[in-house]
């Protein structure tokens, strides 16, 4: 059980990277847990399912009508990982186990003398925050630095060096397309373009996405399976 808990917690960990893991992993390290890992505890989900405001600036994603050809979006698209002001909660499940976490982008003025975004990352665990800090450049969502905060702790960690949120340029992300489909996650009810997305090194992902959302409304990666529960932006 123990030992569950703490791949839970590395899987979870990986996924806050800006989906570094789904998208082929890397080789951050992560800050030591304790041998003892409590269990995750899911933030509430809204009672009501967010849909898109008219104050949210729409983000047109298209499928294509022949499944696995080119797509036309890039990874900084696809992913909305350059944009600032973005604020938005995943639910990610992992066999019977799932907690939400919160994502905020936001300026991340000049870091590594690269302009950059940041997105700060939040899960509870216990009654206890978790925050992971990712710096990463405008112009290619590549990983400029990054650390995580636990029991007041901050301690720096390595970028992934492949996968979508490695050191690397994120030209190495392939995006194709895969037809659409109906979904129900909790801030989106409808059809949605799905995508299979590959990065050099790393196992393909699907992403759904839809229209007024510059994040995916859910990712599937091997057993994780992450859905949108709230949104703005």
């Amino acid at each position: 059980m123990v030992r569950l808990k703490l791949q839970l917690f590395v899987v979870l960990f990986c996924a806050a990277l800006l989906f570094g893991c789904t998208g082929g992993g890397g080789n951050a390290t992560p800050t030591p847990v304790p041998t003892t890992v409590p269990h995750a505890t899911a933030t509430p989900a809204p009672t009501a399912a967010q849909q898109p405001t008219a104050t949210q600036t729409p983000q047109a994603f298209g499928a294509s009508p022949t499944p696995g050809s080119g797509s036309g979006l890039d990874w900084q698209t696809l992913s909305g990982c350059g944009r600032v002001g973005l604020r938005y909660t995943y639910r990610i499940s992992s066999g019977n186990e799932s907690i939400d976490i919160a994502y905020a982008q936001s300026e991340g003025g000049v870091t590594n003398a690269t302009d950059s975004v940041l997105m700060t990352v939040t899960m509870t665990m216990s009654g206890m925050d978790v925050t992971t800090r990712q710096w990463s450049a405008k112009s290619d969502c590549r990983c400029l630095k990054v650390e995580t905060e636990f029991a007041g702790s901050a301690t720096a960690v390595a970028c992934p060096d492949d996968g979508v949120a490695g050191a690397a340029s994120a030209s190495s992300v392939t995006v194709l397309d895969a037809g659409s489909e109906a979904i129900s996650v909790p801030a989106y009810t409808g059809v949605a373009a799905k995508h299979s997305v590959a990065a050099a090194g790393g196992t393909p992902a699907d992403y759904w996405t839809a229209t007024g959302f510059a994040v995916p409304v859910k990712v599937a990666a091997g057993t994780m399976t992450m859905v949108l529960v709230s949104y703005s932006g």
